[in-house]
């Protein structure tokens, strides 16, 4: 039977699936976590005990959302795990908002816009001013360089504007020519001049059927296989070869930047029709499979989603963590933050993997995973390797030697590791056929006739 309408809109907007039930817990939450953010807008220190007291609330809302149960299980285990998704961001940018700025400096420090239109220039100036006083400044940025500061309105309309924008989870923003300070450096770094709109519905729909295409590809793959899904090791527990191993944890990697972009895609292409500029959409991804290391993957080219709030959060791990007593000089604290950063990740995919319903067609659910704990904590590892072997092994070879082998060793770690994760991948029904995102599939058709998934 052809599927539905109804069925490919889920496909390509999976919010449209979440029950119309559970809206008023998102809303709420939602509403209180900008109704703080616009009291930051203002100067009064005893707004700081409004905040914290809106986060209760908020944090409930939030909860009943996503993992209280009353919701769910929706009609795949990809729409419960975006609910939990989207209540797992906003506690995290509860307490970035109304919890840590109690203590912590690096949290009272609101964000800022910075100005795309101005002339980048090197980081060399005066770092100064604020969005909250009014006040014009420099502002450094990443890549070192340094943004004119874009102050907002001091009206109404003003501060529920910044409110609003600072909801944005990379950094992008729905005014022109501005841009948030935490975005990533490819945010930062793209042309303020949006593009022609007729140009921008072209690659909106361009970009959206390359997904398409990409996802049909991984599923083909990934559907070819035979899966034991009661095993819970699926890739590294069953004898399969290593290469095939690197292959199906390259299809868990290519499938998640598809799953994130195809949505997003669509949502651009959407508003690309209400006039909403290019600049506001950049890609979520900057080219991750061209990473030339390890550290170029993590902090620039996979998604950003959560780097402000990771940012905050780890640093108010750290702040009660006796690092003078433990003796960590600078490099210390970094890899410690890098660790504490990572252990948020994991955390974050286990209350992504709990909040699906269990299955009695694969393994019984348990909250902490040890696959995924291994991949998790291999990554701080192998960027300190990264650094303290592979840089200055390299550092004196020509092009393209240098960034082959430092482009290796980044995706032979990135892979290695990987084959752990998509054992909880795997194994937690993720990418089970009744989970697949394509329904109508080019490339199954042409192939085998199977025009039809």
């Amino acid at each position: 039977m052809a599927p539905s309408i109804k069925d490919v809109s889920w496909g390509l907007i999976p919010g449209l699936a979440v029950p119309d039930e559970a809206q008023p817990s998102f809303f709420l939450g939602y509403g209180l976590i900008f109704l703080s953010i616009f009291t930051t807008t203002y100067n009064n220190p005893l707004l700081k005990y409004v905040r914290l007291a809106l986060a209760v609330p908020a944090l409930w809302a939030l909860w009943d959302y996503a993992f209280s149960g009353k919701y769910g299980p929706t009609i795949k285990q990809n729409i419960d795990m975006g609910m939990a998704l989207l209540a797992i961001y906003g506690g995290l940018k509860i307490g970035e908002v109304c919890v840590f700025p109690l203590w912590l400096k690096e949290a009272q420090v609101w964000p800022q816009w910075v100005n795309l239109e101005e002339k980048r220039k090197e980081a060399t100036g005066k770092e100064n001013g604020s969005v909250a006083n009014g006040v014009k400044g420099v502002k450094k940025t990443d890549g070192g360089k340094q943004h004119e500061i874009i102050a907002f309105n001091p009206t109404l309309s003003g501060r529920m504007a910044y409110a609003y924008d600072q909801l944005s989870v990379r950094g992008s923003s729905w005014f022109r020519g501005r841009a948030w300070d935490f975005a990533p450096n490819a945010v930062l770094s793209q042309s303020p001049t949006p593009l022609p709109q007729f140009t921008f519905i072209i690659q909106s729909f361009l970009k959206v059927i390359e997904c398409y295409i990409i996802l049909d590809a991984i599923e083909t793959v990934v559907y070819a296989h035979t899966w034991n899904t009661l095993e819970p090791r699926p890739i590294t527990g069953v004898g399969m070869p290593i290469w095939r191993q690197f292959v199906l944890a390259f299809c868990v990697c290519v499938h998640t930047g598809m799953t994130i972009s195809l949505p997003y895609g669509v949502a651009a292409l959407l508003t690309s029709f209400a006039g909403a500029p290019s600049t506001a959409w950049p890609p979520m991804f900057d080219s991750p499979f061209a990473a030339r290391s390890l550290a170029e993957f993590w902090s620039q080219k996979w998604h950003a989603i959560f780097r402000r709030v990771f940012d905050v959060w780890s640093y108010a791990i750290l702040s009660i963590i006796p690092t003078s007593a433990l003796h960590l000089k600078s490099r210390g604290r970094k890899f410690l933050r890098a660790v504490i950063i990572f252990l948020l990740s994991y955390t974050l995919h286990l209350f992504l993997l709990w909040a699906v319903p269990p299955n009695p067609a694969y393994p019984p659910k348990q909250f902490f995973n040890l696959q995924a704990a291994k991949f998790f904590i291999a990554q701080p590892i192998g960027l300190s390797i990264e650094l303290l072997v592979v840089f200055p092994l390299t550092n004196g070879l020509s092009e393209p030697w240098k960034t082959t082998i430092r482009r290796t060793f980044a995706w032979g770690w990135l892979l290695f590791g990987g084959r752990y994760w998509s054992d909880a991948w795997y194994s937690g029904g993720q990418m089970g056929f009744k989970e697949r995102y394509i329904l109508y599939s080019p490339i199954r058709g042409l192939l085998w006739g199977n025009w039809v998934v």
